[in-house]
């Protein structure tokens, strides 16, 4: 059986290195990304073929909710499982960019670990 993969795009290294710890003890393949200075995501969505992507709303100069969009409304990649995260308070307009589900930092392990098995 090959392990789950999921695509981290977060700014925050301290982030990626948490995220990153907890999914590999729990024994996904993880994928980050600190910035996207001149990758086009679809391309990297199709070259890696995550399970779920977590990204984060405020991911540098780019807007997760717009990248999101990008992703959902593109035809290979529309079926592609995201997880938006953010320390504000965003869910009331987090799903506006068909994400599947949306997480406020700080969150509990547990409950990071339930949203994404059940979309894997």
């Amino acid at each position: 059986m090959s392990r789950k993969r999921i695509l981290i795009l977060d700014d925050d290294y301290n982030i990626l290195d948490a995220l990153s710890t907890l999914f590999e003890y729990e024994q996904y393949s993880i994928v980050t990304l600190s910035q996207l200075n001149s990758i086009d995501i679809i391309e990297d969505i199709g070259l890696l073929k995550p399970d779920v992507i977590l990204m984060d709303i405020n991911f540098g100069e780019y807007n997760g909710m717009d990248l999101c969009l990008k992703i959902k409304e593109n035809k290979p990649t529309s079926a592609q499982k995201i997880i938006l995260m953010s320390a504000g308070d965003y869910g009331h307009v987090a799903f506006k960019s068909k994400c599947d589900h949306y997480v406020q930092k700080p969150f509990q392990s547990d409950v990071l670990l339930s949203e994404i098995a059940q979309l894997t």
